[in-house]
């Protein structure tokens, strides 16, 4: 794959009417189309592919897909550090499900906190689709955890940055969806156990081929327009 293809999607309701921003430099400098309106996030993938001898031969930009409910779910119970019964009643409403499909609660006395780098993962399913309540990658073709990680901000943004890069040790493969795990370390009465969470999930829109030994970057944005 040597052409780049651009992929740009609206965000859902909130978004509908407007171009979007997009990235246009390795180091994450926002150029708008349009506007993206203040006060509203955005999640932009970027993958970069390189061959075996690490010369850069494709790229594939997805902008505006939104995370899976995971995602929500767990940024609400990263504020939650100790047992207190009412928040502990309004965290239990709602379950987060885990890579094996279990859900799970933390429940009395519970500590819910990241204790691990999160991992990109990578599938390469024949027709993988996206839902709200995705919780796993359909075919899973490998794993990396994250190297770079970074926040930033401009006049008009602010964007987490997250990063890491695998390498096929197979023959040639098409990937198709590509996914977000943050690994969890879960203490609930007197007992610990860890969980992975899948909260960023997007299957492409075309097949992105990585040779055999090539490499295929995947960052995930995360921006914010405050200004």
């Amino acid at each position: 794959m040597r052409a780049k293809v651009l992929l740009a999607l609206a965000v859902a309701s909130f978004l509908a009417g407007y171009a979007i921003a997009y990235v246009t430099t390795p180091r994450a400098k926002v150029a708008e189309r349009g506007a993206l309106p203040q006060g509203h996030f955005v999640v932009v993938l970027s993958l970069k592919v390189r061959d075996a001898s690490g010369r850069l031969i494709g790229e594939y930009t997805k902008v505006g897909d939104p995370p899976v409910k995971n995602f929500i779910v767990w940024l609400m119970r990263c504020f939650f550090r100790e047992y207190d019964e009412t928040l502990d009643q309004q965290l239990n409403s709602t379950d987060l499900v885990n890579t094996a499909g279990t859900s799970f609660t933390v429940d009395d006395d519970g500590l819910f906190s990241p204790y691990k780098l999160p991992r990109i993962v990578i599938g390469n399913a024949s027709s993988p689709s996206y839902s709200l309540d995705k919780y796993y990658v359909e075919q899973k073709a490998g794993e990396v955890k994250i190297s770079t990680i970074g926040c930033f901000y401009n006049s008009t943004h602010m964007w987490v940055m997250l990063r890491g890069t695998w390498t096929n040790p197979y023959s040639d493969m098409n990937v198709t969806e590509v996914g977000l795990w943050v690994w969890q370390y879960l203490y609930v009465g007197g007992s610990t156990t860890s969980k992975y969470i899948l909260i960023f999930y997007d299957a492409l829109s075309s097949p992105v081929t990585v040779p055999s030994s090539g490499s295929l970057t995947v960052t995930y944005y995360l921006y914010i327009r405050y200004a």
